[in-house]
């Protein structure tokens, strides 16, 4: 994509200087060069971003291990946006997959006012968001937070710790336990 970029760019060099595309008037020669321009940059801005993904593809198949889920991870490609390069494909509320950023904010439930907020392309809340948006949440504020109510998706083990040796309070709903039998026999099969 990257070597069609360029060669758009050069071409549309080399049509504004050809005298069959003098009737263009300036404006619009300006805009077809600054729109090359510009898609030339996105998708220069989302190649620099591989090496990022690579590095961070390569820890999620060390820790995925070498069973099914480490053949599947091991078997994904990485992805960049040339729209967005800061965006990452994550999963919808429509059950869809598209680019986008992981928005986060901070409010205080008392005087009901925004104290904090930030976008992360991390597509998961549980790869520790808690942290920095509390802190960001005491630069702003002066204050230091004492009690702390976040979403289910935002907990993990080092967030309690941390958690705990600061002497805050967390909110946090547990994530569920995993079923290991089914809540109800299978018709057409023996009971347990």
């Amino acid at each position: 994509m990257l070597a069609k970029a360029r060669q758009h760019v050069e071409l549309l060099r080399k049509q504004v200087d050809s005298p069959e595309h003098e009737a263009l008037n300036k404006l619009q020669k300006a805009a077809r060069e600054r729109a090359a321009k510009e898609k030339l940059e996105r998708v220069e801005q989302a190649v620099a971003q591989l090496p990022q993904l690579q590095q961070r593809q390569a820890e999620t198949e060390r820790r995925a291990g070498q069973g099914k889920y480490g053949q599947k991870v091991r078997q994904r490609e990485p992805r960049v946006s040339t729209t967005d390069a800061e965006a990452r494909v994550m999963k919808m509320p429509n059950g869809g997959f598209n680019p986008a950023v992981n928005v986060q904010l901070a409010s205080d439930t008392v005087k009901s006012c925004h104290c904090g907020g930030g976008g992360s392309n991390e597509g998961s809340d549980s790869v520790g968001l808690s942290e920095p948006m509390r802190q960001q949440v005491e630069q702003r504020t002066g204050q230091v937070v004492q009690q702390h109510l976040m979403d289910g998706g935002y907990l993990r083990n080092e967030d309690l710790e941390q958690a705990h040796a600061a002497g805050l309070e967390l909110f946090v709903p547990p994530k569920p336990a995993p079923q290991s039998f089914p809540a109800r026999p299978r018709t057409g099969t023996q009971a347990w």
